[in-house]
């Protein structure tokens, strides 16, 4: 899934320069200041439109979880054989424009997951609980109920 991530990256031409290059940068975060910073400069990476204006400037970020798993590496993990093991439902939520957790990362977990539902929401990236909360919430809501029943 990197190579998909890298593809939708390389996209964006120099408008993903800076946004390659906070994701190095996280490996050395250091203050919650820098990881504000960092945010601001990834989301257009994460939204399928422009951002709001002030999005996640209340947000509490931990420089320490960033820091560690930047360092670790986000995809230097395979999910795959183990996800035939999951028996608990499961809710499958991706954007069509995601270009994070893609919408083809999502279709293989859905997959791996017997009895899993993919959810995909119209017209959103990677926070498509920010651009579509209203489409978001009722498919969640929907879901919990069918699991509590």
């Amino acid at each position: 899934m990197l190579a998909d991530v890298e593809v939708l990256l390389e996209a964006l031409g120099e408008a993903g320069k800076p946004i390659a290059a906070s994701w190095e940068d996280e490996k050395a975060v250091q203050t919650e200041e820098q990881l504000k910073r960092l945010l601001r400069v990834q989301m257009p990476f994460h939204f399928h439109r422009e951002p709001p204006p002030v999005y996640a400037e209340g947000t509490v970020g931990s420089p320490e979880v960033l820091r560690h798993f930047a360092n670790a590496g986000y995809v230097d993990f395979d999910y795959g054989p183990k996800l035939g093991r999951l028996a608990e439902p499961t809710l499958v939520v991706v954007g069509e424009h995601d270009r994070t957790t893609t919408p083809r990362a999502a279709r293989i977990l859905h997959e791996g997951i017997a009895g899993s539902e993919l959810v995909v929401i119209p017209d959103a990236g990677h926070m498509a609980v920010v651009e579509q909360t209203d489409i978001y919430l009722d498919a969640v809501r929907r879901f919990l109920k069918e699991v509590a029943q």
